[in-house]
């Protein structure tokens, strides 16, 4: 019978192919074709025997009679694939395997295995035309974000590197970023592209629309770069300094401390000719870098310009102490700087305080913390007493008395708005000191009483004084250790469970706890709830720093006189200081030309 004929030859077929002989399997298949011409399996097997055999002409022929044979539209297109890859894989006929897959793509128009073979075979043939329009079939059918922007990105870089439409490719790129905002390297190509064409009206709308898309994002550090370099477009390309002054701004809002940023700040004012803004400028420029002795110079001249006589003389006092003051700065100060300390008709504030004479650094919830200390438990403090520090009723200065230290005393007492302390004087000392007895005292020396100018005695007292300010009380009478135990004691009456770390520490919880009365106690309370994060305790050495910077700025205000100010830092005793002397003049050379001061010193004139 014909369909055991057909067993037999397929079985034969089937062992001469196991065995090697695949010119003897093809004959016996050729056979089975013969008697079946109308069984499709038949010249499949003889299309995957010459498949096997690297029979590649043999098994495209096969395969286009299978495809005859084959009226299933499914089966037509996956037969049309095959044969693709023969020709394109196997048999290197590029063309011949476009237009088979073409063939392919017309019995499924939506097929993405088809397009995505045409695609690899027209970019391999340089075939960018036909490319691009594949891609975009692909961009038109594909849903997903990441791919769209593969594809769009895919379609720009062959408009911009082999079909050369420089347009098209800053298109491409621009929709490449709208599916997926993290291309950066679409962005990238835009500038290089763009740059390289001279093309600075497209690049400014380039980054004007990068900026739009990446609004909602915390990416600063993009957004700086972006805000950067449009200010540098529109100097350096466009040479619109309105708009270059808009985008440096923004990008100097974003990051406050890049120095070269600043620098490109001031140039930008002075050329539209805003002084005032300039000055804002030169000042920031100082803050980043005070050795900056130009920008010094320039807030010395506008100054000067604009009639702030007080910001003038600082500036011009600044570089004096920097050794930098040329002879008409010298002349300037000679000219116009007081003999005496400022006239106030006003007071400070406990407002003025927190917010313009204490350091931006403070900690104003330590100080808040240790006011309440001071009044559960500071007199109970192991302090030294006045007989230790051999000191007698006999050395007390008189705060009222004729002398220009008394005078110089109720002077800066008043306008601190801080009651003047005791004050001893010892034959020993030397400048002044405080002593952590309780209440704290200030010790002077002979020279504090008939050597220091008024200028002088004002900054040392003024520095002094703030020391006695009630959230600073502890600051003179206890270091970094003695004042974390203090704090930590504090934060225990909190945390009942806390373990202390000394028979001490412990007494001195027991006692604040004891004492504290109910409304010390819920403010303590509120203190302490917030900013402890796991009990870990702030840093009291920089509480301290910051209690000293603040200082110095009282001083200055007392005396007015910057160099006068610089120089009693110089000389003072360093016991209470945990700053380099180069980090607190820089603090105290900026307050000096900051606005705070500036507007504190007139309002505090005006009364």
């Amino acid at each position: 019978p014909e369909d055991e004929e057909l067993r037999i030859y397929r079985n034969l077929a089937v062992v001469e192919k196991e065995a090697g002989n695949f010119e003897q399997s093809r004959q016996y298949l050729e056979r089975v074709a013969q008697l079946s011409p109308k069984n499709i399996s038949g010249i499949e097997d003889l299309a995957l025997l010459s498949e096997q055999n690297q029979d590649w002409e043999s098994a495209v022929r096969y395969r286009e009679r299978q495809l005859e044979m084959t009226v299933e539209t499914d089966e037509q297109y996956e037969i049309l694939m095959s044969m693709g890859d023969l020709y394109g894989d196997s048999m290197d006929m590029p063309h011949k395997a476009i237009e088979t897959y073409q063939r392919a793509l017309q019995l499924r128009p939506e097929s993405r295995s088809a397009m995505a073979k045409l695609l690899e075979r027209y970019v391999q043939n340089q075939a960018y035309d036909e490319a691009v329009l594949i891609l975009r079939q692909l961009l038109e059918t594909e849903e997903d974000a990441g791919k769209r922007a593969h594809y769009c990105f895919t379609i720009a870089t062959i408009y911009r590197d082999h079909v050369v439409e420089n347009d098209l490719a800053v298109y491409y790129f621009g929709e490449c970023l709208e599916h997926d905002i993290s291309r950066l390297d679409a962005f990238r190509s835009i500038d290089e592209l763009l740059t390289r064409l001279k093309n600075w009206e497209e690049l400014k709308e380039a980054y004007l629309g990068m900026l739009q898309r990446i609004q909602g994002s915390d990416n600063s550090s993009l957004k700086f770069m972006l805000a950067k370099n449009l200010g540098e477009i529109f100097r350096t390309r466009l040479n619109d300094m309105d708009e270059s002054t808009r985008f440096y701004s923004l990008a100097h809002q974003i990051r406050p401390d890049d120095k070269k940023v600043a620098e490109i700040l001031t140039q930008l004012h002075e050329k539209t000719g805003d002084h005032r803004q300039a000055m804002e400028a030169y000042v920031n420029l100082v803050r980043i870098d005070p050795e900056k002795i130009g920008a010094w110079r320039k807030i010395h001249e506008l100054s000067v310009e604009l009639g702030q006589k007080t910001k003038a003389l600082n500036a011009a006092s600044a570089l004096s102490i920097f050794k930098f003051a040329n002879d008409d700065e010298s002349a300037y100060l000679k000219k116009n700087l007081a003999k005496r300390p400022p006239s106030y008709a006003g007071r400070l504030t406990e407002r003025d305080w927190t917010h313009t004479v204490c350091s931006r650094g403070e900690n104003f919830r330590i100080g808040e913390v240790f006011r309440i200390l001071h009044a559960v438990v500071g007199d109970q403090m192991n302090s030294p007493s006045l007989k230790d520090l051999g000191l007698k009723k006999k050395d007390l200065v008189d705060p009222a008395g004729k002398t220009l230290f008394a005078s110089v005393l109720r002077k800066t007492s008043s306008v601190l708005g801080i009651p003047a302390p005791r004050i001893y004087f010892s034959g020993s000392a030397f400048g002044a000191s405080l002593m952590p007895t309780s209440p704290s005292v200030i010790l002077v020396g002979r020279d504090m009483l008939e050597m220091k100018t008024e200028k002088q005695l004002a900054f040392t007292l003024g520095k002094y004084l703030s020391y006695f300010h009630p959230l600073h009380l502890f600051a003179g009478r206890f270091e970094s250790a003695g004042l974390k135990m203090l704090y930590g004691a504090a934060v225990a009456t909190v945390v009942p469970d806390l373990k202390m770390e000394s028979a001490e520490a412990e007494s001195l919880r027991n006692e604040i706890h004891g004492r504290l009365t109910p409304p010390q106690r819920t403010r303590l309370k509120q203190l302490l709830a917030v900013g402890t994060e796991g009990l870990t305790l702030p840093s009291m050495g920089r509480w301290l720093s910051a209690v000293e910077l603040g200082g110095n700025h009282a001083g200055l205000l007392a005396c007015g006189d910057l160099e006068v100010a610089a120089g009693c830092m110089s000389q003072a005793t360093t016991a209470l200081s945990l700053l380099p002397g180069g980090e607190k003049m820089k603090d105290l050379v900026l307050w000096a030309i900051s606005d705070e001061y500036l507007e504190l010193r007139e309002k505090l004139e005006r009364g």
